[in-house]
This record gives structure tokens, sequence and C-alpha cells, in this order.
């Protein structure tokens, strides 16, 4: 029975040439493993195959182990650098990416405390000057919480850029549409007595109060 593996013919032509090679360079060589060199054979045969198969199976030099593991290390700081410029550029990346959208919402933020401030206004009719200055720097600061809050997300990659620097101008938007409509209603929103309507209001749809609120006094 054969048991012989027919070689490549494109290994055969190499190894013709690397023979030749080396049989100008140091003549005689060639033949430790093949008797001639033109005459190479096209098949492994059992005792061809048990001397390669040793090749691989003889013990490691320290040379070598000291060659894979700086190659290793190597490797490792290749895949470390990669990594950290991967990251940097992420993070430059989602930088740009909440300046550009600041550009816009800074801009309709100024739009926004105006649809704010406008109503509120109209709506505040005592308290002089002390008390529209309170509301404007309690709804300035809300608008710059909400803004750090989504911009430290953004970065964190919590949520999206879009919502994380737009949420507080959405929000805000909101609430100077309330005040508008209350303010196109003239609604007394500051004064006790709107809210101990709409208590009464309530109670009454709910069934807990039947009979009108009168005014002591």
């Amino acid at each position: 029975k054969d048991d012989s593996i027919p070689v490549p013919a494109d290994l055969v032509n190499m190894k013709h040439r690397k023979d030749s090679i080396q049989e100008r360079t140091n003549p005689g060589s060639t033949h430790i493993l093949f008797t001639s060199m033109r005459h190479v054979p096209t098949t492994i045969t059992p005792k061809l195959k048990h001397y390669s198969d040793s090749i691989y199976k003889r013990p490691y030099t320290m040379d070598e182990i000291a060659s894979a593991l700086n190659h290793t290390r190597m490797l490792k700081s290749q895949f470390l650098n990669m990594n950290t410029n991967r990251t940097n550029y992420n993070m430059e990346y989602k930088i740009f990416q909440i300046q550009w959208h600041k550009i816009f919402s800074n801009s309709l933020a100024c739009i926004v405390m105006f649809l704010i401030g406008a109503p509120l206004g109209s709506i505040i009719k005592k308290g002089g000057l002390g008390i529209p200055v309170i509301f404007s720097i309690f709804f300035f600061i809300t608008f710059y919480l909400i803004t750090s809050t989504g911009e430290k997300w953004a970065l964190q990659e919590k949520i999206a850029v879009g919502p994380g620097i737009w949420a507080a101008d959405f929000i805000l938007t909101l609430v100077g549409l309330f005040f508008l409509r209350q303010a196109r209603l003239d609604a007394r929103l500051f004064d006790a007595d709107f809210y101990q309507v709409a208590i009464f209001k309530l109670k009454r749809r709910l069934g807990l109060q039947k009979d009108i609120p009168q005014k002591v006094g």
C-alpha cells in the first residue's frame, strides 16, 4: 500500500529554486534531504514525512521563546496604541458633534427665553421687578442644568448627541407655550385664588366636594 502524499507542483518549483541558490552558495548542502538536486521526489514518503514532523516536535530554545515573547509584546503594544487612537478619535468626534449642535441650540435658546419672559411679564402683576427676576434666574439655571446633563450623557454615550443638547430647548419651549396660553387667557397663574379654584374644581370632579367654598372675611 502506497502511503505517499503528492507534493504540489508550485512547492516543487520553489524547492528547485531554493536548492539551486543554496547549491551555488554552499555546495553539497542540498543533499541533506534529497540525494540529487535534479531529482526532487514528487511525493512525500513516510520516511520524509516522519523527518519533517520531527522538526516541529523538537524542544524550543530560549532564543525562540524570547523572540516569540518580544513579538507578542510588540503586537500587544500596537493593539493598545490602536485602541487609544480609536478612543481619542471617538471623543474628538463627539465633542465636534456637541459643539455643532450647541451653535444652533444656544441660538434658539434666546427665542425660547423670550417666549418664557414675555408672557411672564403680563401674568405677574404683583411684586414689582423682584419676582420676574427670580423666575428668570430660575429658568436660566434650569436651562443650564439640563444642557450640562445632556452634554455629559452624550459624551458618556448614554444618549445620542442630538437629544442631549436639544432637550433643554424642547422642554422650555413647552413651558413657554404654556405661559403664552395662560397670558392669552389672562390667567392669574401666580395668585393664590387661582390654585384654590383649581383644587376645588378637581375635588368636585372627583366627587369629594359639592359645596362652593365661601370666602371668609
